[in-house]
């Protein structure tokens, strides 16, 4: 739900340039084979995507 919240931030005409790009760079995080924690640790393993989403959403909230 929140990835779908960015995406539909992003694809708005008023959002500006470096916003989508934050917005664009976080959900491409979320969806890269490459983590800084693999998701396979159990507890941890999805906090690093949860802190680059609520990032990403709080800066899209900034606007």
């Amino acid at each position: 739900m929140l990835a779908l919240h960015l995406h539909y931030t992003a694809d708005d005409a008023a959002t500006p340039i470096w916003a989508k790009s934050l917005i664009y760079s976080a959900l491409e995080y979320l969806i890269l084979p490459i983590y800084a924690i693999p998701d396979m640790l159990p507890g941890i393993g999805l906090s690093d995507d949860i802190a680059v989403m609520s990032a990403a959403l709080a800066t899209s909230r900034l606007m």
